[in-house]
């Protein structure tokens, strides 16, 4: 399914064609740049320029391209970036995966549900969505 995504800060549209543009900086080289994700979920193939180098493990951080506006999911857990999906008929899932290079992890969750979950390191953050959405449910 053909799916936008939008900065949850000012709602501007980071997909161009069939890739999600995000802003970056390395913590070890200090170098900023431009990833490039694939939009599918569970498809973690990126781009970035050569001058930019990380090493498997290293925390990253993403910030929006528009509002330059960090994208680090701090109520859930900092380790991981968030972004709001939309798909055709307007409705939104908030998405979310690892800013840890090399970590596959992702996950879409509707307002009291997760809906999907992929990669094999999602077990890593399982226990803080299932956490929030019961305390969502019981609230």
């Amino acid at each position: 399914m053909e799916m936008n995504y939008l900065c949850p800060h000012c709602r501007a549209q980071l997909k161009i064609d069939n890739e999600l543009i995000l802003t970056i900086k390395s913590h070890k080289t200090k170098h900023n740049g431009l990833l490039i994700l694939d939009p599918q979920v569970g498809n973690y193939s990126l781009r970035y320029h050569e001058t930019i180098d990380f090493e498997k493990g290293e925390e990253f951080d993403i910030y929006c391209p528009i509002c330059f506006k960090e994208l680090k999911a701090k109520k859930v857990n900092p380790k991981l970036l968030y972004l709001i999906m939309q798909n055709k008929q307007g409705e939104e899932f908030e998405i979310y995966f690892s800013r840890i290079f090399g970590e596959h992890s992702t996950f879409v969750l509707s307002h009291d549900n997760i809906i999907e979950r992929k990669g094999e390191d999602a077990s890593t953050y399982y226990n803080y969505f299932s956490a929030r959405l019961k305390q969502a449910i019981n609230s």
